[in-house]
């Protein structure tokens, strides 16, 4: 329906224009601004604009959301990318953020929150996504901690490099993940009760993914909160003898360096 009158200015133009193309049911005044073709009516040329924005859109999120696209089927991949579409209108001049609010949106939409896997796998994907895209920090050695003096050991803290991205999940989606990438049978993933922490990071070129004991999962969380050594073998104890606690911190620290999963020592 042609409603309102052509923008008088290019400004007015470009932003009808944007308008148009997040809302393409209204065609407010940017038809009659639309030189006439007799070849194609200038409905026809905007909505050319109108899907081809839609169809980019969704192609930015099958190349971020694989595993979504490979557990929600066709079909419904392509309804829940319109709904998002729909609701998360492009403020980005990189299509590479574009997806972020993704796990967002499925956990908060009526018609998706009920299917807290869908949100799992999305945030599993984006922190894929966000690992191999973080700063390329230097990486701590193992070099650099056999420097440091024993008196200084129970306050020493670290920085924790910048591609590490934590995931907790309780669905099985990593399978589901893996068989896709690996083009086999994608079989329902299975729920547990109590969620597993996942670590995301980046080694090279290359993102890489484990599961976390718990403990682990717990002096990690200390360490990127600031917490020292000492304040580690403390925290520890809830899993380990005391006389053990020690062994065990020096096990994860010397483990996550080697993994290049830690940037630098914090200056006391």
């Amino acid at each position: 329906m042609r409603t309102g009158e052509a923008p008088k200015s290019l400004a007015g133009l470009q932003q009808a224009f944007q308008a148009y193309v997040h809302e393409p049911e209204r065609l407010d005044g940017i038809v009659q601004g639309i030189h006439p073709d007799t070849r194609v009516s200038a409905e026809d040329r905007l909505g050319i604009y109108a899907t081809a924005y839609r169809l980019r859109l969704l192609e930015a999120l099958d190349a971020d959301y694989p595993g979504l696209h490979a557990l929600a089927g066709d079909e419904e991949f392509d309804a829940i990318g319109r709904a998002f579409i729909a609701t998360q209108p492009s403020v980005f001049y990189n299509l590479r953020w574009y997806g972020g609010d993704l796990p967002r949106f499925l956990r908060s939409s009526e018609e998706y929150r009920q299917y807290d896997v869908l949100a799992e796998m999305a945030d599993f994907e984006w922190a894929l996504v966000t690992a191999f895209d973080a700063p390329d920090d230097p990486l701590l050695q193992v070099e650099d901690i056999a420097r440091v003096a024993p008196e200084d050991w129970p306050e020493l803290r670290f920085e924790a490099h910048a591609s590490v991205q934590l995931v907790d999940l309780k669905w099985d989606v990593v399978s589901v993940w893996k068989a896709d990438k690996e083009e086999r049978e994608v079989e329902s993933p299975s729920k547990s009760e109590k969620a597993t922490r996942w670590m995301i990071w980046r080694s090279d070129l290359k993102t890489l993914f484990r599961s976390l004991p718990a403990d682990e999962a717990a002096a990690f969380d200390a360490l990127r909160n600031g917490s020292s050594f000492g304040e580690l073998c403390e925290l520890l104890v809830e899993w380990h003898d005391v006389d053990a606690v020690a062994g065990r911190a020096a096990q994860l620290l010397k483990q996550w360096t080697q993994a290049g999963l830690l940037r630098a020592i914090k200056p006391a």
